[in-house]
């Protein structure tokens, strides 16, 4: 995604570099001021409210997601100075469409062989045309992915060669056109499983 800066279109700095399960990240170079205090991220919502995430130096990497996912929306960055009366020194537009999030994943770990993943979606109005991508495997080896439909809340991993110690790895995120959500990602020891079921849960909100 590039913004435009209002008053310089060559020198876009202020960009959505990849999203989070629910909050998105940002990279910030050249909104500085000698005085700076802290951004404001809006979200122009028409007939109400905007939607507002105040941004201080150290969360820059870490913001509250605003906005539905998949449909397109518009927001402005408004950098302010930490002033007794605080200006506004600096403003960006941008036009933004959020990939759905993925959340609540479970692993049930039925053998040292046989795994089951579910998780949960946020629906969107792109569920018809966006994927889930898995990647999963062991410490000591190459992981291997997966690709699914988004429709999909669930997948049976099987016939991986493991050891008990061994630390099993996953790696779970949406793509919709050429946006990804960021990673969910967790990894567990892998243990000697009898007939009883373990079960691991990943909670993202």
């Amino acid at each position: 995604m590039h913004l435009l800066r209002e008053d310089d279109e060559d020198t876009n700095t202020f960009r959505v570099i990849q999203e989070q399960t629910t909050a998105m990240a940002f990279e910030w170079r050249r909104l500085t001021h000698k005085n700076f205090g802290y951004v404001y991220l809006l979200q122009n919502v028409p007939m109400w409210i905007d939607e507002t995430v105040k941004v201080y130096k150290g969360d820059i990497g870490l913001l509250k997601a605003i906005g539905q996912a998949c449909v397109v929306s518009n927001y402005r960055a408004e950098g302010y100075t930490n002033d007794f009366l605080a200006s506004n020194f600096m403003t960006y537009h941008m036009t933004y469409k959020r990939v759905p999030r993925i959340n609540n994943v479970q692993i049930e770990l039925k053998s040292i062989l046989y795994s089951h993943m579910r998780w949960e979606r946020e629906r969107s109005a792109c569920e018809s045309t966006d994927s889930t991508i898995i990647f999963r495997g062991y410490s000591t080896q190459q992981l291997q992915m997966f690709i699914i439909s988004s429709s999909q809340v669930e997948y049976h991993v099987n016939n991986f060669k493991a050891e008990e110690g061994m630390e099993e790895v996953f790696i779970l995120f949406n793509i919709h056109e050429n946006r990804f959500s960021l990673p969910t990602m967790d990894n567990k020891p892998v243990l000697k499983v009898n007939k009883e079921q373990s079960t691991n849960q990943t909670n993202r909100e």
